[in-house]
């Protein structure tokens, strides 16, 4: 059936856009375990006033592993095109600007990284 051969077929953005929001679904998931995150019983609602750590090192709260779990969601289904899924990866990369977090570029990330998601450096 002509058409048909690509089916399945996932580009490097895709890849890259499932790997990251199976990787949010996993922390969000994990932010909720007792064990992992340490000092569980004394997890907030919000804010930075919990002292819930994730593996003992990052400071989590409901809310923080919710919004993880929605990220992560978010990733597995626009990673169903390469459109989403590009959509996906520069929206986080937006919303990671946007709270302060700095830039990933020369952080060992591959040069051509650019041209995998499909845009110019």
């Amino acid at each position: 059936m002509p058409g048909t051969g690509n089916i399945g077929v996932k580009t490097p953005v895709q890849k890259v856009a499932a790997v990251v929001g199976a990787v949010f679904l996993l922390v969000g998931l994990l932010g909720f375990i007792p064990g992992i995150t340490t000092d569980y019983e004394q997890i907030s609602f919000a804010g930075h006033h919990s002292d819930a750590l994730l593996l003992g090192l990052f400071q989590v709260s409901i809310l923080h592993n919710a919004v993880h779990l929605l990220f992560g969601i978010a990733g597995l289904l626009m990673a169903r095109s390469a459109t989403g899924a590009r959509a996906f990866l520069i929206g986080d990369g937006t919303a990671d600007r946007a709270r302060g977090a700095p830039a990933p570029h020369g952080r060992g990330l591959p040069a051509d990284l650019p041209e995998a998601l499909g845009r110019d450096a």
